[in-house]
Parts: C-alpha cells; structure tokens; sequence
C-alpha cells in the first residue's frame, strides 16, 4: 500500500520547502537529543502544529507539540525517560484523551523543556477539547524531516489548522463570549500557511481523508477566519 506522500507524488512532485522548512536557530541542547533520539529510534512523529514559530520550540519557550504514531509510545516513553523527563499531569478539567505531559530539565541552558505528547488529534474550544480528528496516520505519513523536527506537510497543517480554529472561535458560544476572533499569533499562523500552501493539495487532502468536509463548507470555513 502507497503511503501519503507517495500518493501525493503522483500528483506533485516533492518541493524543496516540502524537506527543509525551518530555517536556523538557536536549540536548547535537551532538545537537540531529543530530536537525535527520535531519529535514532526510528519513531513515527511529526511537530504537528504551530510550525511557523519553531525556533521558540527549539529554544523551549515553546512547548513541543508532538503528535507520536501509537505504535511508537513505548519507545517514545522510554526514550524520555533515559533523557531525564518526567510525567506530569494536568489538573482533571485540563486533561485531554491521548495527551500527556512531560517535562524536562535541560542543565546546560537552566531552562525547562515541556513536551506536550500527542496520540489523537485533539481539538476544540480550549475550555473543552472534545473533538477527535481521526486522520493521525495520514497527517504522519506527510511528514518529512527538517533541520531538527519532522513535520506535517503545509497542506496537511493547514487543514487541520482552519477546522482547529473553526471549533475554538466560530461555535455560538465563542462569539457570544467575544472570542469569535483569532489572536495575533494565530492569524500569523494563518497567513504563513497561506502563503506556503498549494491549493490543489489541499483539495486532495479534502477529497481522500476528510470527504465529510465538502470544498465550498472548506471555503467557508476559511472566509470565516479572516480578518473583518
């Protein structure tokens, strides 16, 4: 069976910001063997949102927002652990299906490194979170390897990126709360994937994984999201 990206290849050929979309940074040594570690191991995973901003997750003013294959978890566990992180949890009405927390110590910078672990595609208003994306699999075949995380193609993010945002602003009692609007940081990241995005692919994600979701309600959904 064809995986993701080479399904798509049959229909664009891989771009050169498809491979390396980060450009340098500085990155918190803890983070570094971290990544090195996942390379090592050989684990499915991905940064899987937030992309545009990855130098404050390599620097851990960020959290890590790691979306990990099932498959992997063990490994992914015992690779932490041999680092030095520790499981935290979140208070009760903060806690989310397959999600964990993890925090790490990273001496040389005297900084803490907090891996958000991801096992479902979680989402929704932020006081909720009670939405599942079941396309994990997809969204980690699309995946390729930057200069220190792997992560989803643009057009995979942006997808998941708009009906994100969708389920935390557009819903009646966001806009009745005055939350109907993105933040600064999340229309940034708007128009970063719009920017890198190609439209086509888009409609291809649409049409092989998320045929519920029809081109014109996408686009409507985009509209939503503008500014005004």
């Amino acid at each position: 069976m064809k995986t993701f990206v080479e399904t798509q290849s049959m229909f664009h050929p891989v771009r050169p910001e498809d491979i390396v979309r980060q450009a340098s940074f500085s990155v918190l040594p803890l983070v570094q063997e971290l990544c090195n570690g996942l390379i090592a191991e050989n684990i499915t995973y991905c940064h899987w949102k937030s992309n545009n901003m990855l130098e404050r997750s390599a620097s851990g003013d960020n959290d890590l927002d790691l979306l990990i294959d099932r498959a992997d978890g063990l490994r992914f566990t015992e690779l932490l652990s041999r680092l030095g992180f520790k499981q935290a949890k979140a208070p009760v009405d903060k806690q989310m299906p397959g999600v964990l927390d993890y925090y790490g110590y990273d001496e040389q910078a005297g900084k803490w490194v907090h891996v958000h672990a991801h096992y479902q595609l979680i989402m929704g208003h932020d006081m909720t979170k009670n939405f599942r994306l079941a396309i994990e699999r997809p969204y980690l075949e699309s995946a390729v390897q930057g200069d220190l995380f792997k992560v989803p193609s643009v057009e995979f993010e942006f997808v998941v990126f708009i009906i994100r945002m969708v389920l935390k602003h557009s819903t009646w009692d966001a806009i009745i709360g005055r939350e109907g609007k993105l933040k600064a940081s999340e229309q940034k990241e708007l128009t970063y994937l719009q920017a890198h995005m190609n439209q086509e692919r888009v409609q291809e994600i649409l049409k092989y994984h998320l045929p519920f979701i029809g081109i014109d309600l996408f686009r409507n959904c985009v509209r939503a999201l503008q500014p005004g």
